[in-house]
Parts: C-alpha cells; structure tokens; sequence
C-alpha cells in the first residue's frame, strides 16, 4: 500500500523470515559462523535457541542457501509430531521415503539414504525449528538418530532450534544422554540500540533496491527517514527484538502514508503504538466500563428503595 508512496520496491517490515532481508549483526554472523564449522566438520548435533522474534528461523533460511550446493537438507517445521511421525517428516523432506512403515523401516529407509549421500561426498543437514515444543519420546528418537554413522564421522548433521525453554528442557535429567552430545551451541540475544538503528536501516535498503547485494539497480533511494528520537522508542518499545521492531516500523509506515508524511518522527511512532495497542485497551476499557455501569445500576436501585422506604415511614404508611 505505502510501497509507492515511499519509493520502496517491496514492504521492508514483512513479518515472513524472508532471508533477502537477513540482518548480519555480530552475534547472527557468529551463530551463522558455528554453524557452518559444525556442519563442515561432522559435529552431529547443534543447538541455536533465543527468544521469541530474535531471527532464528530467518537466520535458518540463511543458512540453507549457503549450503544447498554442498548438502541434502531437510527443515522441519511442525513440532507437535510424535517419534513415528517425525521420522516420516524428515523421510519426505528429504525425499527419500519409499513405503516403510513402522518406525524401525523409516530409521533403516534414512540410514540406507545417508549412507548413499555420503558415499558421493554429500552431507545430509536436518534443521529442527520450535524444538521447545518436542515431546520426549521424540528428543530421544532424534538421539537415536545420532547413532546413524560410519567408524569416523556422523551422516546426519541435527541442528536444533528454539526458544529458552529448549535449554531448560535440555538440562533435565532423563536427557542428559543428548544435551551431552550436543557440541555446537548458540544463544541469540536481542539487539542493542545501535544495531537496531542498523537493523531498520538495512532493510530499508533492501526494500528500495539501494543495497548493494539487493536486487536494484543501486538507483532510487527511499523517501522516508526515521528521526533519533522516533528510533529510540522503537528501541524502548521493541527492547531489540527483531520482529517487534518490524511491527512498529511496518504500521509507523503505514500511519506516515495516511497522513502524508516522509519524516517518521516520536509523534509518527507514538501514533502506531497507539494503534497497535489500542484494541486490548478499548477491551479492558470496556469491561471495566461495564462493571461501573452495572454498579451504578445498583446503587441508583439502592438508593430510591431507600427514598421510597423513608418517605414511607413518614406517612406512616409502615409501622
């Protein structure tokens, strides 16, 4: 809608995890960094985990096309699966499942095509996003799955990721065995100020074509500008998280287009939080509404009984 208005080629704020628009803040390329040296080395299992919205599935994405020449790669991304079903999962994904069925023919359908792969010097890379949603069963189906490997190095290379409570998961007793196999980790934190002002920038580059690993002609820059004081409270309002900051920056956008303004100012922000926030407001506003109206319902009840009970008495009408 805005796109035109701002002379951006596409919306800079997609909430998608759209790996043209990946942010390499120091902490993504060294996450970005470990991974690569756990997969190039046959490290077997990796762990990424973060809190909600910091780029762990974005950082992903990435991560596939910077490996899809040299490995088979399989993403999965529903988590509420049972131990059979992640098999199967993991089987099409990798487009190697054939017409087993039990859990044992689906382990022994995977490791006939690991073997395969290695034998032509191809690694095979299964990713495994929102993890903290895995049963435990199914953690210690994917432990089995570690023993898939030759005298020397591991054919499947397991990257886990999720959020914090992946690692509270991790730490109970009854999977010490996997937490110890786990040889590569990473933690993503939220993005400091200074980033954040990086990050805002960089994808409004990539989202005018001005970007020099976009796909513009480097020609047409952006007609919008965020001010100092609109990029601290975003920062305030978002705390570094990545796609907070994409949902304020997306409906400031949104409100500067309506109003015919190219200057995203705090006035600009303070609007779109507003907005963003207004609904849950307008509902607890209108509860507690609601029960004031209900009570002085009462009270107007109470009250003229009272009236009528006194000017009763006073007539002697009750003795």
């Amino acid at each position: 809608m805005y796109t035109k208005f701002y002379n951006l080629k596409e919306q800079p704020f997609s909430l998608t995890p759209d790996s043209h628009f990946l942010y390499l803040s120091a902490q993504h390329r060294d996450a970005l960094g470990h991974l690569l040296y756990g997969i190039r080395e046959r490290k077997g299992f990796m762990l990424v985990s973060g809190e909600v919205g910091t780029g762990k599935t974005t950082l992903c994405r990435a991560l596939i096309k910077e490996i899809e020449r040299e490995a088979e790669v399989g993403f999965i991304l529903n988590s509420f699966l049972s131990a059979k079903e992640l098999l199967k999962a993991i089987n099409e994904d990798l487009c190697c499942h054939r017409s087993a069925k039990s859990k044992k023919e689906l382990v022994d359908e995977l490791n006939q095509f690991l073997l395969q792969q290695h034998g032509t010097g191809r690694t095979v890379v299964l990713i495994l996003d929102e993890c903290q949603n895995l049963q435990m069963p199914v953690l210690e189906q994917l432990r089995m799955l570690s023993n898939l490997e030759t005298e020397k190095e591991k054919l499947l290379q397991i990257i886990m990721v999720g959020q914090s409570e992946l690692i509270e998961k991790l730490e109970r007793e009854e999977l010490r065995q996997l937490a110890q196999r786990i040889s590569v980790t990473y933690h993503l934190q939220p993005l400091d100020y200074r980033e954040t002002v990086h990050y805002i920038s960089h994808r409004m580059r990539i989202a005018s074509g001005t970007d020099g690993g976009g796909d513009g002609d480097g020609k047409g820059a952006p007609s919008v500008r965020f001010t100092r004081a609109a990029m601290k409270r975003i920062f305030l309002y978002a705390e570094g998280i990545p796609r907070k900051i994409n949902i304020i920056c997306d409906r400031a956008l949104l409100v500067g287009y309506v109003k015919g303004k190219r200057r995203i100012s705090d006035w600009v922000i303070r609007r779109a939080l507003m907005e963003i926030q207004k609904h849950p407001r307008a509902a607890r506003k209108k509860r507690r509404y609601s029960r004031l109206s209900i009570l002085r319902r009462v009270g107007l009840l109470c009250a003229a009984g009272a009236l009528a009970w006194g000017y009763c008495m006073s007539w002697g009408w009750i003795r």
